[in-house]
């Protein structure tokens, strides 16, 4: 997954135009690799782990089953 061409030149245009000094990327893709940005582009990392109950499985389940019912 990631950006069409027209999508990653209207999000070109965006930044570069933008008054931000530096751009945080909390994208999977490296924005910065694909170039064309006025502005430094700094990638954010995350990760997630379930810390009890309910699990984020359990609700996403338990929310497709109730919209399957329908």
């Amino acid at each position: 997954m990631g950006y069409s061409d027209a999508q990653l030149g209207a999000l070109r245009e965006t930044i570069n135009a933008s008054a931000a000094q530096v751009v945080l990327a909390a994208t999977p893709i490296d924005l910065a690799r694909l170039g064309g940005f006025d502005k430094p582009i700094v990638r954010a990392r995350y990760g997630y782990a379930d810390a009890g109950e309910p699990t984020l499985a359990s609700i996403v389940s338990q929310r497709l089953d109730a919209a399957t019912a329908r």
